[in-house]
């Protein structure tokens, strides 16, 4: 039994065999499996059952395994808990299909109300026990001999729809995927070949044609099938080639940005009332790392002296400008610092800054304390610390969230002491 209640033949002694890749069980419902990356790293990708959502879905069951997320490690022994880089955190939302009834939910996968029928997890064709270690070339999530796993999803009307599906993770990570659905139902919305990445990591979107644009609401070019994510500051990519535009019934592919995320959404359009039939695809997730893209250095417009460009938050008695220079004061209270924000204008999300400062920075104890913040509120609130002041500091580098964000220097310290900035120019910050 592999804790479904299906009976599944045994082709080999579980958790035996060798090779590369291997998984890492978690519980009842979750392992990873680590295989080598081509860079010289590992790729681990977060597979799971019993995971579902009720809203605007169906719900239970959700026996179906699926893979909720993909990270890199540093190696196929390392944990995946602890990555060094995220691709999606699996932080919800189906990597595959979903499929909704009109005025009603939506099902499959994630969104539940699908129950298996045939199911295996197979490491080079021997049926693995998902609780046990074992290792292997290629990793699937099949039935046993190798074909799709067949499930059934039913919606609360009795609607049903067959569906095959075979998941195959190949010693350097990449992902193969073919999928078959069939209903005589109609449906309303309808997404194979779903992906999600993370964002503002994954801010740029490549098309077959090389043109770069970023990952924001919009539609992709009708009929291209393979299409590229990639977060500029580290260089990593997800490239999707899938036959998806040759679909019945295939309407477009949307990027869809979710805030944290970016999905990536092949859609086909509603069967108008008449059956869905039969729709099968193909596809393949291609992991890769490249050069990053070079930090683009910001410019400081206009001057300290002019007092213009600029916001303070907190205590506007505390700070002074004067001959290019910020005077912050330490009255005491955390609430007391005062803090003098410059608005960074025209960013592009996921691209790496550098906001060059040359500092000398003079005063009371401790002279060297004050905080460098980025934030994407105009208050300053939730900012994210990219460095400390001291004297000579060159430049301070973080990575776009928004395209207007503020930058600040937040003084540290005991009552009473002053923290002199010394900037040659200082103003509204613009990537202009």
């Amino acid at each position: 039994m592999l804790g479904l209640g299906l009976s599944i033949p045994q082709v080999a002694t579980l958790g035996t065999g060798g090779g590369p890749s291997n998984l890492l069980p978690i519980s009842a419902d979750a392992f990873w499996v680590r295989t080598p990356s081509p860079w010289g790293t590992a790729l681990a990708h977060h597979i799971v059952r019993n995971n579902y959502t009720a809203a605007s879905s169906n719900g239970a069951p959700s026996e179906c395994w699926r893979r909720i997320g993909t990270v890199e490690i540093a190696t196929v022994a390392s944990d995946p808990t602890s990555p060094l880089f995220s691709y999606y955190a699996g932080t919800g939302g189906a990597l595959d299909y979903a499929l909704m009834r009109s005025g009603g939910t939506y099902g499959g996968s994630f969104h539940g109300g699908e129950t298996a029928m045939a199911m295996a997890l197979l490491g080079d064709g021997r049926v693995l026990d998902h609780t046990q270690a074992a290792s292997f070339s290629t990793f699937k999530i099949a039935r046993p001999g190798g074909q799709g796993r067949q499930s059934t999803i039913t919606w609360p009307d009795a609607t049903t729809m067959s569906v095959e599906f075979l998941l195959s993770i190949n010693s350097d990570g990449t992902i193969e995927e073919t999928g078959s659905l069939t209903s005589t139902a109609a449906f309303a919305t309808q997404y194979i070949g779903i992906d999600a990445f993370d964002y503002p990591s994954f801010g740029q979107r490549i098309t077959s044609q090389g043109t770069v644009n970023t990952a924001s609401d919009s539609d992709i070019s009708s009929g291209d099938g393979d299409v590229t994510y990639r977060a500029g500051a580290t260089g990593h990519t997800a490239r999707i080639q899938s036959n998806i535009p040759s679909a019945t019934r295939y309407q477009k592919t949307t990027t869809d940005n979710q805030t944290t995320q970016v999905k990536h959404y092949p859609t086909l359009a509603s069967t108008s009332g008449g059956a869905f039939g039969t729709v099968s695809w193909s596809r393949t997730i291609t992991f890769g790392k490249g050069e990053p893209d070079p930090p683009v250095v910001l410019h400081w417009q206009g001057s300290v002296d002019g007092a213009t460009g600029y916001t303070t938050i907190q205590n506007g008695t505390q700070y002074s400008f004067a001959s290019n220079k910020i005077v912050l004061t330490r009255s005491g209270a955390a609430s007391g610092a005062a803090r003098v924000l410059f608005a960074m204008t025209g960013l592009s999300v996921g691209q790496q800054y550098s906001v060059p400062t040359v500092l000398e920075v003079t005063g009371g104890s401790p002279s060297a304390g004050t905080t460098v913040v980025v934030s994407v509120n105009s208050n300053g609130a939730s900012g994210t610390q990219i460095g400390t002041a001291s004297s000579g500091t060159p430049s301070f580098t973080f990575t776009a969230t928004a395209s207007t964000m503020y930058f600040y220097f937040n003084q540290t310290g005991t009552t009473g002491s002053d923290n002199v900035l010394r900037i040659a120019e200082i103003g509204p910050v613009t990537a202009a």
